[in-house]
């Protein structure tokens, strides 16, 4: 079923096209590794590739500290990159509105701004990172949504890279 367009679904002789685990291997053989391990992380809560991924971005984030002209101990930069992960993969409920948007009065929740998903507070992503609130806001809010926006390129382009092996 592989060739040279990649995997394909017209099987012969009719009747629907499946999707195998086969196929799934074969699209999934090359693409974005770090991205891999970040969905199958995300989506499949497979916490096994927790740590290839940690791995593979902390690499990456050590490239990006040399352009932030840092001289952060080394501790910071892996708490920055579990910070970034724990945000990427985790989705935690609002317990005020249990996910609804809307609290019991059917008003937009307040807590999670009408989203249904808990919203970290920057003091306690200071407190993750051992920051100042004001060392966090002036200096690691930035890193951090640098971090993340390269966790989600890193999970698009595998992501990329599946479709066209799958053909969608």
């Amino acid at each position: 079923m592989l060739n040279s367009k990649g995997v394909r679904f017209d099987g012969a002789g009719g009747g629907l096209p499946t999707l195998t685990a086969d196929d799934l291997n074969a699209a999934t053989s090359f693409c974005n590794p770090t991205g891999l391990n970040m969905l199958k992380v995300r989506i499949c809560g497979d916490d096994s590739e927790a740590h290839t991924a940690f791995k593979s971005i902390y690499s990456d984030v050590q490239k990006i500290a040399k352009r932030w002209r840092s001289t952060e101990k080394e501790a910071r930069i892996k708490a920055l990159v579990q910070l970034a992960m724990f945000e990427a993969n985790k989705t935690p409920v609002c317990p005020a509105c249990k996910g609804r948007k809307f609290n019991r009065f059917h008003k937009p929740c307040t807590p999670c701004k009408a989203t249904g998903k808990y919203i970290i507070k920057n003091s306690l992503r200071a407190r993750a990172l051992s920051v100042s609130h004001s060392t966090y806001t002036r200096i690691w809010e930035r890193r951090l949504i640098e971090v993340l926006q390269l966790i989600s390129d890193k999970e698009n382009q595998a992501l990329t890279q599946i479709r066209k092996k799958i053909g969608h």
